[in-house]
């Protein structure tokens, strides 16, 4: 860059004119991942440790997932989506991300020095997690397993024992939404039910 930008050039010509021009390099270290334990162990006094994300299926299975984080053009809707849809085991298609809307988030902190993915994404990955146990709940009831022997993948909770066997997320919506008298005793309807938070 340096020599694309003429640099050498410049200190050339200065050195005619008498003139000395030092040409350097500096680095500096950008706080980033504000936050994080690792963040928060610098002692400073507002260390935004949190932040907060609901997620919600239909009975289509469609995810809806929110963010106290914005996208100022870091692709954080394909970035988000991608964390649902890894811990889900569903198509990144089959999820919908809603940022910064203060009717669906109470709190959350925003976007600023890398923290959205690490804080952010955390916060819709825990989310995620806390649907899936919810949804592998569910169908061990309906497959009448443990959930230990359960797996989610491509859109459904299956049996390790049994591949084969298996409920569909929205066969499992269907229930939780619809059917409340299938589901697990003492969980109530998913219309009524706390949505996963975190």
């Amino acid at each position: 860059m340096v020599r694309e930008e003429g640099w050498f050039e410049r200190q050339a010509q200065a050195r005619e004119e008498g003139r000395f021009v030092g040409i350097g390099f500096s680095c500096f270290s950008e706080r980033t991942g504000y936050g994080s334990s690792a963040f928060a162990a610098r002692k400073m006094l507002v260390v935004p440790g949190f932040d907060i994300s609901d997620i919600r299926m239909d009975l289509d299975g469609t995810i809806t997932v929110t963010s106290g984080t914005m996208n100022h053009g870091q692709s954080h809707e394909t970035t988000m989506a991608q964390i649902v849809a890894d811990t889900l085991k569903v198509d990144v298609e089959r999820v919908k991300l809603h940022q910064g809307d203060t009717d669906r988030i109470t709190y959350g902190f925003g976007t600023f020095a890398s923290r959205s993915a690490v804080i952010g994404g955390s916060a819709v990955q825990l989310a995620s997690r806390a649907l899936g146990e919810d949804l592998a709940e569910i169908a061990a009831h309906l497959l009448e397993t443990n959930v230990d022997n359960l797996e989610l993948r491509d859109g459904a909770v299956r049996r390790r024992d049994e591949p084969e066997e298996g409920v569909t997320y929205e066969e499992i919506a269907d229930v939780a939404y619809l059917q409340a008298h299938r589901l697990p005793k003492g969980s109530a309807p998913a219309c009524t039910r706390p949505r996963p938070s975190t």
